[in-house]
């Protein structure tokens, strides 16, 4: 049996971000996937320390190292997420809710990011920004460009 949830993250030098990112997954992660781009601080025994499955690998660019961590994915669902993003209770639960679901009402979810700067939620200004991040094992595709890599998918994207 498949394990249920993959967690995604591609890392360089995120030392002071990537503990409070692991600690928001936990409860929801069956595993934790960290591909690390030669990091030169503390990433690596921090991402290991919390339980993440790490491999070094060179940069080749967004769109292929986040191929790389899509590979390495054994469960069922995944989640692909930013070494600075950090998963509210609310979002955890709405997570959980999706992925135990006997029928759920898609295969491909956007999030909505809230956009934080200065310590406060930046609330206007075209920062409303819902993004792909939850989806089923193999129903999307990311493009293999080196920056604004693109996600491709066949199925509906759900909110």
């Amino acid at each position: 049996m498949l394990m249920k949830l993959s967690v995604g993250i591609i890392t360089f030098n995120e030392e002071n971000r990537i503990g409070k990112t692991l600690d928001s997954v936990k409860g929801i992660a069956d595993e934790i996937i960290v591909v690390d781009s030669g990091s030169n601080d503390r990433t690596v025994e921090i991402a290991l320390a919390k339980g993440a499955k790490v491999f070094v690998e060179k940069w080749k660019g967004y769109g292929p190292q986040k191929n790389s961590v899509l590979k390495k994915c054994k469960g069922e669902w995944i989640l692909l997420i930013d070494a600075d993003e950090v998963i509210s209770p609310q979002l955890k639960a709405k997570i959980k809710s999706i992925i135990n679901s006997e029928n759920p009402s898609g295969d491909v979810y956007k999030i909505k990011l809230r956009n934080i700067a200065f310590k406060k939620e930046i609330k206007f200004g075209g920062w409303d920004d819902y993004v792909i991040r939850l989806w089923k094992n193999g129903k999307v595709k990311i493009n293999s460009r080196e920056v604004h890599e693109q996600y491709q998918t066949d199925s509906q994207i759900k909110k």
